[in-house]
């Protein structure tokens, strides 16, 4: 026997027998989502329900965040209490163990993709290795530009990113920006947007937000 709900004017059917329906239910479905993978299962459910809606990916900006634990955390449980541990936190409470939070979200905020690390783990990994695994799920011929903080900037995310769009801050204690900043260079105005300017070399395109002041690098 099917289980029917009605909610409103819709009516939902579901492949649920009700001695389906016991103590062990929950813990049973948690398992199998944690053989399956969470955040697999959470980015394949995000995507199909956008495949059904008129909101296509055209920006996704890719962050992490810290969740501090109060408590008494050993990490002699299982492998996922080892997580909780001593970092950097965003939040600056140094005297806390925590967990780095890295998430995805689209051009309105809405999360694409989510996973946890280590309280330790560095940004500088997890972000490109979120970058690579969305994009893995996204329609190849899409054409997404990924947006993130200097975190991302270096040599090898760079060469992993190969022919994506890509947009990042460029960390300041690079001594090709410590140059830039120092000079005169002549730098043009942007006809499509006043706020920026631009200074091109052979390689490269050099956006100044005027502004603030914030270098941002592409390759081309």
């Amino acid at each position: 026997m099917k289980t029917i709900f009605q909610h409103k004017n819709q009516t939902v059917k579901l492949r649920i027998q009700k001695e389906d329906l016991n103590q062990y239910f929950i813990g049973d479905t948690l398992d199998k989502i944690a053989e399956y993978g969470p955040t697999e299962l959470f980015t394949e459910i995000v995507l199909h329900i956008l495949k059904r809606l008129p909101i296509p990916i055209l920006c996704c900006h890719a962050d992490t965040t810290t969740i501090s634990f109060h408590g008494n955390h050993d990490g002699d449980e299982d492998e996922d209490s080892k997580l909780i541990t001593f970092g950097r936190p965003k939040n600056g409470r140094w005297d806390l163990k925590q967990l780095v939070l890295n998430m995805i979200v689209n051009q309105h905020g809405i999360p694409l993709f989510m996973s946890t690390h280590a309280g330790n783990a560095s940004d500088k990994k997890i972000i490109v290795e979120a970058i690579e695994s969305l994009k893995s799920s996204l329609t190849p011929e899409k054409k997404v530009y990924y947006i993130a903080d200097s975190a991302f900037y270096s040599d090898d995310n760079i060469k992993k990113m190969d022919k994506s769009y890509w947009n990042s801050r460029v960390p300041k204690t690079l001594n090709e920006v410590k140059g830039l900043t120092a000079s005169n260079r002549d730098m043009k105005p942007l006809k499509e947007d006043e706020r920026y300017s631009f200074f091109s070399n052979f390689c490269r395109v050099c956006w100044e937000y005027a502004k603030l002041g914030f270098a941002y690098y592409h390759t081309i």
